[in-house]
């Protein structure tokens, strides 16, 4: 051969390599957008693979996901052009470079491809498949932390379900206060006794609806033990009072109080409980 032949093939050869490598920025430039992106990052095993084996250079790939990643398992994403033969075995014909999948200290599984005869993987491109499997851990980082997320929020869901029934279904009345400015949550006892339908009286701010249902008076001096309470002076109250109905009738009760704080103070909610009907007063 020639120096010009020697000189020809090598810049064939850097060409080529050059070529090859702009197709794995290019991939590192997808995978990290789809990374972020909350349709994309579900089919981001498959998308790498498909990329990958339509650099040229590369003869198949696959990405293989542990069972500890609870989340594709089952699904690992394969092209290959010589689907019996593992993608992981080198041979003659071919060489193999395999890099952990991995994110925030959990390992989802590998990346490997296999390349075609007469390449010559180096550090550099190892380095560079790094990237995009670290890519793929962010995505299989966040669809698990979405699943779970979707999981917790299903079960509230469901808690405050059977809460709801709970609350509804027990004979005394009961009114959680959320807070200044927000409605007041009733259950149907509560509705009932004062003669208001369902949710009606969910739509008016707590403390306008305090006002609303109690005489003047009454109103007044339970407006002091709040404010015991808010401050956390008391841990509840009891009074006798009088609840003023829809209709505006006046019909006695016996109301017990209590607010509850986080661990760092912050008012969180109050509870009206046990309103027991009692003897009509005088007029």
């Amino acid at each position: 051969m020639t120096q010009m032949q020697r000189r020809i093939d090598d810049l064939q050869h850097a060409a080529q390599r050059t070529e090859h490598l702009i197709g794995v920025f290019e991939l590192i430039r997808h995978a990290s957008r789809c990374a972020v992106d909350r349709q994309a990052c579900g089919t981001l095993p498959q998308t790498v693979c498909d990329h990958l084996t339509a650099i040229n250079g590369y003869v198949s790939a696959r990405v293989t996901l542990s069972d500890e990643a609870g989340l594709l398992s089952g699904e690992a994403s394969l092209t290959d052009q010589h689907p019996a033969r593992p993608v992981e075995e080198a041979g003659p014909d071919r060489a193999a470079m395999v890099v952990r999948i991995e994110h925030a200290g959990r390992d989802y599984g590998h990346l490997s491809v296999s390349t075609s005869a007469g390449s010559s993987p180096d550090s550099s491109e190892r380095a560079l498949l790094a990237h995009i499997a670290a890519d793929i851990g962010f995505a299989l980082h966040h669809i698990a932390k979405r699943r779970r997320q979707g999981e917790l929020t299903e079960r509230l869901r469901n808690g405050e379900e059977v809460f709801r029934d709970c609350f509804d279904g027990v004979s005394v009345g009961m009114a959680f206060i959320p807070g200044h400015d927000r409605p007041l949550v009733v259950n149907q006892a509560f509705a009932d006794f004062l003669g208001y339908e369902n949710k009606e009286l969910e739509k008016i701010p707590a403390m306008e609806a305090l006002r609303l249902i109690s005489r003047p008076e009454d109103h007044e001096r339970e407006m002091q033990l709040l404010h015991d309470l808010i401050n956390q002076r008391k841990p509840s109250y009891t009074i006798e009072k009088r609840f003023i109905k829809k209709n505006r009738d006046v019909v006695p009760g016996l109301l017990t109080t209590t607010f509850f704080f986080s661990d760092e103070g912050d008012f969180r909610f109050g509870v009206y409980h046990s309103i027991l009907r009692r003897r009509e007063p005088p007029r």
